[in-house]
């Protein structure tokens, strides 16, 4: 087959047309270079021979036709299963018929033409049928796509500045990837053709809409499609029945994002913002389906994200943020379930007027007016565990309803009211909450309302019930507080893993596993979580009677002080336990071994480990009659050694080390209580990794430390009153404040500054002149693997009552000091002067320079920080 192309530039071209035209004995046309082609009746493509035709102007071709130039007749095609490939060339029309009549084709391709000026740039027409249109492009035309024929697929094509952009009346149509913009009247339009597809078209700046589903048509489907900044009907306009669509945007349009006029049409995460109305609007229509669709910052007033104003329709999932309403119901019997208005102008969900709607697991955070708002004589409408939070008045509102229920709804820090019924009567609430409002439940002119079994926590006034508000029964409803538990040590160290049980008349309403509930157990702030708690309840006859709450608290089967015990609930509070040192009392049949003790041969030493993943590894004790037989686990944190063989008569110590999940072991002396004599105080923290993280208990025992870590870790500082180690070397005295120090892993850290706090008064204690004595403190460390104390080199300074020294690990500390003044013959002598210049405000309010100079003499291994002179002048 012989393909011919027609051209209008170059002459040799137009002499090859001229020789085959006259071949084929049908045309006569007379080319020459740079000739416009003028046929009176348009150009007829055909194979050879036809006699339909005889008397107009046609070209016979073969399979293909190519442009080679720009051409300015219409084409009427006329035979099937063709190919025209315009090359980017223009098809020119002056403003009346069709660009290409594709009437009654079929398998005809139209590829890369520029089609402009004509009432119908491309026209399929009575069963046109699978035929394709792909990167072509239609402007200045009446209609840049007029689609009547069924099965056509159009892919990649463009059509601005025409009328409409795409017009379908056909149906089983494909549109791919095209694109409409800025055209007067609609970007695509489906003009009662039915179960076409529209995949990744987009329709943007068209002066009526973007996307428009007429009446006539149905079971279209819209996927991944785009129309933005559409002016006067917005993005998609659905007026026909049981179309779908899904992923589409419509956003910036000068009305609404999504217009349904029709009935039983799905639409599925589509998306709709900034919109100058509603982002979905259900208009007086029925059975429409809306799932995970978005409506965001669609302002305009009495507008809102979705608006319905149907029967029958069903809203599941969909979200609404910052529109003036997020879910605007002016119509009956819908259903929404799932759905979230947040930070919206005015309410989150409005019911207006609508009766026998269903409310289901709705949130409405954050809004200006109202979380949900029931008004204007609405009736029989059903909310159920909706909840509404943060909203600036009101978390629910019925404004002169009838007959409504609202069960299990929250209402959480509402700016006024948690649940307000104005000139409402006949409702029914019933296990709903209002937490921490002004006003737990507010009734005003509402009457024979029921109102049972609801919560009003930690509210101003729990229930109000104001002036023409009769008849309403709040049999069940409970005024009530939050509850927190803290758990803590003797020493005032929170204890983690505490058990707790709350009891409200009789009613267990928290427990830990140990008091056979699930609940938490304390945090590492000795704390449980919020419980809310009941401290009045209303009986019949409208009064009100108070709630006796009972609290246990149990750890390690150590002794709690008062518990259980009987708490006042009247405000939300957190009580605190103690947990003492002393073990339970343990009654032996057998004559105890040591009279001298109460125990009998059972001695208990409680402490800690770590948790999860740790284990107790190596026990060891100074006195060999000391056998540490059994080994008990309570609850977790907890441990418990018992001693089965006589107890010893002198000072003994136990050392315990931990193995983690990891297999880290390390010295984890942690808060023992041997006897009840050793221990004095004991502090438990946790570190992050970093450099100089800093641990102060100096107000437990005098000692801050400065680690640098590589790694977080959790350290135990336990405070012991007496020496359990090896005596002191001649010639010094022990301070009289041993400190164990211990972490869960000795590998994260790289560095240890320990600080010990002293008196001037512990110094005076020891008999030698202070101004001579303090001086040479110094700190010591037990060094485990010599059985000897060895001394740290030490920073003393006399201004803060402070001695330092670094360390290379972490064990068991000590202050010591000379028995008398040393010699003052100096090993090692190192003059530094520090000069310190800085502004000093006098009591005139004048500022004055102070110079200070101060002199550090080392001697002896102990650094003596001393101030020589302050001039102020």
């Amino acid at each position: 087959m012989k393909t011919v192309r027609i051209g209008r530039k170059a002459l040799k071209v137009a002499v090859v047309l001229a020789a085959l035209l006259l071949a084929a004995a049908i045309l006569t046309v007379v080319a020459t270079t740079n000739q416009k082609i003028y046929l009176p009746t348009g150009f007829y493509i055909q194979q050879g021979g036809d006699p339909n035709t005889a008397t107009q102007q046609k070209m016979e071709i073969g399979s293909n036709y190519d442009f080679t130039s720009d051409i300015y007749e219409p084409i009427i095609v006329m035979e099937d299963n063709i190919v025209i490939d315009g090359h980017g060339h223009h098809l020119t029309g002056s403003g009346t018929g069709c660009g290409f009549n594709l009437t009654g084709r079929t398998n005809v391709t139209i590829k890369n033409v520029i089609v402009t000026g004509w009432q119908y740039g491309f026209y399929l027409y009575y069963y046109s049928s699978n035929n394709t249109l792909t990167n072509n492009t239609a402007y200045n035309n009446w209609n840049g796509f007029r689609i009547y024929g069924s099965n056509n697929t159009l892919t990649n094509n463009t059509a601005y500045n025409n009328w409409n952009g795409f017009r379908i009346y056909g149906s089983n149509n494909t549109l791919i990837n095209n694109t409409a913009n800025n055209n007067d009247e609609t970007g695509f339009e489906l003009y009662g053709g039915s179960n076409n597809t529209l995949i990744n078209n987009t329709a943007n700046n068209n002066i009526h809409v973007g996307f428009k589903l007429s009446s006539s048509g149905s079971n279209n489907t819209l996927i991944n499609n785009t129309a933005n900044n559409n002016t006067y009907a917005g993005g998609f306009y659905i007026s026909g029945p049981y179309n779908t669509l899904i992923n589409n945007t419509a956003n910036n349009n000068h009305a609404g994002g999504f217009s349904l006029y029709s009935s039983y049409n799905t639409l599925i995460n589509n998306t709709a913002n900034n919109n100058h109305f509603c982002g979905f609007d259900i208009y007086y229509s029925s059975y429409n389906t809306l799932i995970n669709n978005t409506a965001n910052n669609n302002n305009n007033t009495y507008a809102g994200g979705f608006c319905i104003s149907g029967p029958y329709n069903t809203l599941t999932n969909n979200t609404a943020y910052n529109n003036y309403y997020g879910f605007r119901i002016y119509g009956s019997n819908n259903t929404l379930t799932n759905n979230t208005a947040n930070n919206n102008n005015w309410n989150g969900f409005y019911l207006y007027y609508g009766s026998n709607n269903t409310l289901i697991n709705n949130t409405a955070n954050n809004n200006i007016h109202a979380g949900f708002e029931l008004s204007s004589s609405g009736s029989n409408n059903t909310l159920i565990n909706n909840t509404a939070n943060n909203n600036k008045w009101v978390g629910f509102k019925l404004y002169g309803g009838l007959n409504s229920t609202l069960i299990g709804n929250v209402a959480t820090n509402s700016g006024v009211y948690g649940f307000c019924l104005d000139s409402s009567s006949y409702n029914n609430l019933t296990c709903n909450t209002a937490i921490d409002g002004v006003y737990g439940f507010y009734l005003a002119n509402s009457s024979s309302n029921n109102l049972h079994s609801n919560w009003a926590i930690n509210c101003i006034t729990p229930y109000y019930l104001g002036g023409g508000s009769v008849g309403n029964d709040l049999v069940g409803s409970v005024v009530a507080n939050y509850l927190r538990v803290r758990v803590l040590g003797y020493d005032g160290v929170p204890l983690q893993d505490a058990h707790v049980k709350v009891e409200v008349d009789g009613n267990l309403v928290y427990a830990t596993p140990g008091f056979g509930g699930s609940n938490s157990t304390t945090d590492v702030n000795g704390l449980i979580g919020l419980v809310p708690v009941a401290f009045q309840t209303y009986v019949s006859g409208g009064t009100m009677v108070e709630n006796v709450t009972n609290v246990t608290v149990s750890f390690g089967g150590l002794h709690v002080t008062n518990s259980p015990r009987v708490v006042n609930m009247s405000s939300t509070h957190v009580e605190t336990f103690i947990v003492d040192n002393v073990p339970p009392t343990v009654i032996i049949a057998a004559p105890a071994t040591d009279a001298s003790y109460n125990f009998g041969p059972i001695l208990y030493i409680t402490g800690y480990y770590n948790g999860t993943g740790s284990s107790v590894s190596i026990i060891t004790c100074n006195d060999s009659r000391f056998s540490l037989s059994q080994l008990h686990f309570g609850d977790a944190g907890v441990f418990c050694f018992v001693n089965n063989s006589a107890i010893p008569t002198s000072n003994f110590w136990v050392n315990i080390s931990v193995r983690d999940g990891s297999g880290l072991e390390g010295f984890a002396l942690r808060h023992v209580i041997v006897n009840h004599t050793l221990v004095e105080a004991s502090i438990m923290a946790e570190l992050s990794a970093g450099l100089n993280q800093f641990l102060n208990a100096s107000t437990q025992m005098g000692v801050e430390l400065s680690l640098d870590l590589t790694a977080p870790i959790s350290i135990s500082i336990v405070k012991i009153k007496e020496n359990m180690w090896g005596n002191a070397p001649p010639s010094f005295t022990f301070f009289g404040r041993f400190v164990a120090i211990a972490v869960n892993d000795t590998t994260a850290i790289s560095g240890v500054t320990i600080t010990f706090h002293y008196t001037d008064q512990e110094v005076r204690g020891f008999g030698l002149p202070e101004n001579v004595l303090k001086y040479f403190l110094a700190i010591w460390y037990w060094d485990e693997a010599s059985g000897t104390w060895v001394m740290l080199p030490s920073t003393v300074n006399p201004w803060n009552n402070t001695v330092r020294a670094n360390a290379n690990h972490l064990t068991l500390f000590t202050v010591v000091l000379p028995n008398s003044a040393p010699s003052p013959i100096i090993s090692s002598l190192v003059f530094s002067f520090l000069l310190s210049v800085q502004p000093i405000l006098s009591p005139t309010g004048c500022v004055v320079v102070g110079v200070i100079i101060v002199v550090q003499v080392v001697a002896a291994g102990i650094m003596v920080t001393r101030k020589v002179k302050e001039w102020i002048k």
